[in-house]
């Protein structure tokens, strides 16, 4: 999972406005640096990422959530 979030993380400095579903990280922001990283993956790392206040989760009113870098991190 260390190299998910470092992969979520490296996207969020060259793409400090990203906002993306959790399919949606997992196929642009994830897929071109890990191949094969399954999405259940993928979501504990944004699931940890939220917890530690890097990320923000807005959940859309179909119920899909929505991650992006929180406002407190970005430069």
């Amino acid at each position: 999972m260390a190299a998910v979030v470092a992969a979520v993380v490296a996207h969020l400095q060259a793409h400090p406005l990203a906002a993306d579903s959790a399919a949606g990280v997992a196929r642009w922001w994830v897929g071109a640096e890990l191949v094969g990283v399954s999405l259940e993956d993928v979501e504990a790392a944004l699931e940890q990422l939220v917890r530690s206040g890097v990320l923000r989760r807005l959940w859309l009113v179909d119920g899909t959530a929505l991650y992006s870098q929180a406002a407190a991190t970005r430069q």
